[in-house]
């Protein structure tokens, strides 16, 4: 709440190609990148090398209210989080309209601080 972000796309079918928000700057300088996988199944399997690997998973599997891209985010040796995801939407830039939401996800996405809430409270 009360933070809000800028998705900013080039000449390009891609919601989105770098997004600006208002929020404390991690050491890293970044809060995450994205790898686009080609299929659903491709995000499963990169899920699962995740979890085998144990590394820590920043955020559950989720799909985003604004660019529909289906993903989950997991924390890099360098600070910043990496999501994995598949599905965005494709915009065409000449007919696009910007849109505003008030959440992130339409399902999933659940972030590692918010679990560890939960189990805090627990």
């Amino acid at each position: 709440p009360g933070m809000r972000f800028a998705f900013m796309h080039a000449d390009n079918g891609r919601h989105h190609s770098i997004a600006i928000g208002e929020g404390p700057v991690p050491p890293s300088g970044c809060i995450h990148l994205m790898l686009e996988m080609t299929s659903l199944d491709e995000v499963e399997k990169a899920h699962a090398r995740m979890v085998a690997g144990g590394y820590p998973e920043s955020a559950t599997l989720g799909r985003h209210v604004n660019d529909e891209m289906t993903s989950f985010y997991v924390q890099t040796p360098g600070g910043f989080d990496m999501e994995i995801g598949c599905e965005g939407l494709v915009i065409d830039p000449a007919s696009w309209t910007p849109t505003a939401h008030d959440r992130i996800s339409e399902w999933g996405h659940e972030w590692a601080w918010q679990k560890a809430l939960k189990a805090k409270a627990s």
